[in-house]
């Protein structure tokens, strides 16, 4: 058999390979597309004591906006945020739609004691996300909660920051 023939079905048989794990991928960390909630069963949550939830979400906004995200709605204790997904996003989650598909994340401050407040998210992928009547949200698996959790850790480390009073 001619070496570049060889070749050629061997680099065939790599590329499958990766289309199918890719496939399993995304199947596996699809599902419904319900809120976060928080609690030991959330995506990603920290708890916050003694500070305000208008601190909390000041913050939030603050570190989702320093990692690119835009805030896509904001309320006194949700918020959404958005940002463009990267090209292997588009792969797993595209499917075969034309647009590029966004990762949102919600946050939920909700009471957790007379004190303290439990901030927790959950991450998404959105296809035709500025399209209502068929924007199709994924909600990601807790497996992919490693980024949200940090986001969420340095939040926290920002409510916790002294503020500066220069004069």
């Amino acid at each position: 058999m001619n070496p570049a023939i060889r070749r050629n079905s061997a680099r065939g048989r790599q590329f499958l390979a990766m289309l199918g794990l890719a496939t399993c991928l995304a199947l596996l960390t699809g599902g419904c597309s319900t809120a976060a909630r928080g609690g030991p069963n959330s995506f990603a949550s920290v708890v916050i004591d003694n500070h305000t939830t208008d601190e909390i979400r000041r913050a939030a906004i603050a570190v989702f906006t320093s990692h690119y995200y835009v805030t896509a709605m904001g309320g006194t204790d949700m918020l959404i945020f958005e940002k463009s997904g990267g090209s292997m996003d588009n792969i797993l989650y595209g499917g075969w739609s034309p647009g590029e598909v966004t990762i949102r994340v919600k946050v939920q401050i909700s009471s957790s004691g007379p004190t303290s407040y439990l901030v927790s998210s959950q991450g998404f992928m959105v296809r035709n996300a500025n399209d209502s009547a068929i924007e199709d949200e994924q909600k990601l698996s807790k497996l992919r909660r490693g980024p949200y959790q940090k986001l969420l850790e340095e939040v926290r480390k920002k409510v916790m920051q002294p503020v500066s009073t220069t004069p």
